[in-house]
């Protein structure tokens, strides 16, 4: 299910997908952030407020690991309601299936100085 381009969205919703995806696309593969985008507003429904929380509680690093990972609405609420800590590595294993073959820059190891 393809919906339109965020600027074409009208009121608060359209504005904060579309500043939520300005945030985080630099974590997402460019080949798949497209998909993923559209992916995380219909399919996985996701709310604006729920992956905004995820923001500000997690970081955008991990908020777009979400994303990529295909985590949906019930997910990221069951994790905020419930005070959970996302599991990293799963995040990035289910990212890095979703992106195939490409790596998520979120996914890939931090390079150590």
């Amino acid at each position: 299910m393809d919906l339109p381009p965020p600027d074409s969205l009208r009121g608060a919703a359209g504005r904060d997908r579309a500043r939520l995806e300005d945030l985080l696309s630099p974590w997402l593969a460019p080949e798949c952030a497209p998909r993923l985008w559209s992916e995380t507003w219909g399919l996985a429904r996701v709310s604006p407020s729920s992956l905004s929380a995820w923001v500000e509680l997690h970081g955008p690093e991990l908020a777009a690991l979400a994303v990529a990972a295909r985590l949906d609405e019930v997910d990221l609420r069951r994790h905020l309601d419930d005070g959970l800590v996302p599991d990293r590595a799963a995040l990035e294993m289910l990212a890095d299936l979703n992106c195939f073959p490409h790596a998520t820059p979120a996914a890939r190891p931090l390079a150590v100085a």
